[in-house]
């Protein structure tokens, strides 16, 4: 049961890649590359610390293999938003988490970090999105939440190694997608108020 939530998760995944990666390169999504160069680098320090604790799943491994590629997508376009001085704290907060795991040869430690500037790097999206929720798609966003659930119904064991990757990964991709609705309707409230001059 497991291998089978582990391939669902990962299809799902790929399956919500592919238009994301199109939508980069026909400009119909922008996003902003810093952002996604921190996912990849967060998500390989919580995938080595899962590996390190025996929870790995097929979530966070799939996970890692396509943020790299969206990073690499977002690298190659030129419809990504330009790197802004406070996102190279984050890459350097994620860095420590590396240093923090060596320092307390515990893995959780990087992997908790990992989750922590994960979450600062997304409040970056949140802010683009806050600005032109078209940048983004709420469908895409929500499908990586739905990957979440087989994982947690069938994971390893009950600890937090096991369960804050798949936990946080529903949460955040499910308020991400709540919020590009709930910003573009807004959008389309205040455009039809704004009288024709």
């Amino acid at each position: 049961m497991r291998s089978f939530a582990n391939t669902l998760s990962g299809l799902i995944l790929v399956f919500v890649s592919a238009p994301y990666i199109r939508g980069i390169f026909r400009g119909a999504i922008r996003p902003a590359r810093a952002t996604w160069i921190i996912f990849f680098l967060l998500d390989l320090l919580v995938l080595a610390g899962m590996l390190a604790k025996g929870t790995l799943n097929g979530q966070i491994l799939v996970g890692t293999a396509t943020t790299g590629i969206i990073m690499g997508a977002t690298l190659g376009t030129t419809h990504a938003v330009p790197w802004e001085p406070h996102e190279k704290l984050f890459l350097a907060l994620g860095l420590a988490g590396v240093g923090l795991w060596i320092v307390t040869r515990d893995p959780l430690a990087g992997i908790l970090v990992g989750i922590l500037v994960v979450e600062c790097a997304l409040a970056l999206t949140f802010f683009e999105v806050w600005r032109d929720p078209s940048r983004e798609s709420a469908l895409l966003w929500f499908l990586p939440a739905l990957a979440s659930v087989p994982i947690l119904l069938t994971a390893p064991e009950h600890s937090l190694a096991a369960l804050i990757q798949p936990v946080v990964w529903l949460l955040n991709n499910t308020v991400m997608s709540l919020f590009i609705l709930w910003r573009t309707a807004s959008f389309k409230r205040s455009s039809c108020a704004t009288p024709l001059v």
